[in-house]
C-alpha cells in the first residue's frame, strides 16, 4: 500500500516537473539546446526577458529577474541570483512600495549577462548592469556589483579579483584548442591586460592523473602533450 502511494507521488512530482518545464520554456525570450535548469525550486520573475546560450547548467533554488543574457556553457550553482531589476526609492513624498519605472519597465531594468564558459558557485549574487566576462569564476558567497574580467577568480562581498586563469601565453593556447576565433582571442587577452591584474597570482589547477570530460576519461599526460 505505502509502496503504491509512493509510486504515486513520484509520478505526480514528474508530471508537475514537466508542466512547470515546458511552461517556462514557451515563455522564456530564447534558450539553447541543452539548457538544464530546475523548473520547480527555481523562480523566473520575468521569464519573457531571459536567454541563454547552448549547453548551459542552472542549479535549484535559482532567482532570476529582469534582463537576463547566459552565454553558452554557462555553469550556476544552487540558489545563485541574477537581479536586474532595481525598485525606485528615495523620491520626496512618495511610498518605495507604490513606486514603479514605468509600466513596462516597473523595476528599472538594466541588462545583466553572464558570458559563456563561466561558473558562478552557490549563493551567488550578481545586480544588473554587470558582465561576467568570459571563462571566468564567480567564488561562492560572492556579491558582484561590477564587471568580471574574462578568465579571472573574484570572490567577497562586493567581489573582488584573487586570482587569474592561465598567463596570457596559456590563455591564448587554452582558446585557440577550444576553437575560439583568433579575433575574439586576441580580444579577450586585450580585456584582462587592460585590466591591469598582472600582480594577481595564477590559479593553480589541480593535479590528476585523469579526468572525466563530457563523458569520456581523459590521460593527463596525454591530453597535455
Amino acid at each position: 500500500m505505502w509502496q503504491l502511494y509512493g509510486a504515486l507521488l513520484a509520478y505526480l512530482g514528474r508530471l508537475r516537473w514537466r508542466a512547470s518545464e515546458e511552461r517556462l520554456r514557451r515563455r522564456f525570450r530564447r534558450v539553447g539546446p541543452n539548457f538544464v535548469f530546475d523548473p520547480v525550486t527555481s523562480s523566473f520573475v520575468t521569464p519573457q526577458s531571459f536567454e541563454a546560450g547552448s549547453d548551459c547548467f542552472m542549479n535549484a533554488y535559482a532567482h532570476v529577474s529582469g534582463e537576463v543574457v547566459l552565454g553558452d556553457r554557462v555553469l550556476i550553482g544552487p540558489s545563485v541570483k541574477l537581479l536586474s531589476g532595481n525598485h525606485l526609492f528615495g523620491i520626496e513624498g512618495h511610498y518605495a512600495r507604490f513606486l514603479r519605472a514605468s509600466e513596462a519597465n516597473p523595476e528599472h531594468l538594466a541588462n545583466l549577462r553572464v558570458e559563456s564558459d563561466t561558473w558562478l558557485g552557490a549563493n551567488v549574487i550578481v545586480l544588473g548592469g554587470v558582465t561576467i566576462g568570459l571563462g571566468s569564476v564567480v567564488a561562492a558567497g560572492s556579491v558582484v556589483t561590477r564587471d568580471v574580467t574574462p578568465f579571472t577568480v573574484v570572490a567577497g562581498v562586493p567581489a573582488k579579483p584573487i586570482r587569474r586563469i592561465f598567463d596570457d601565453f596559456e590563455l591564448e593556447r587554452h582558446m585557440r584548442r577550444l576553437g575560439y576565433p583568433v579575433p575574439q582571442i586576441k580580444g579577450t587577452v586585450a580585456r584582462r591586460r587592460a585590466a591591469g591584474l598582472e600582480r594577481l597570482p595564477l590559479y593553480k589547477a589541480p593535479e590528476m592523473e585523469r579526468f572525466l570530460y563530457n563523458g569520456t576519461w581523459i590521460e593527463t599526460a596525454i591530453d597535455n602533450a
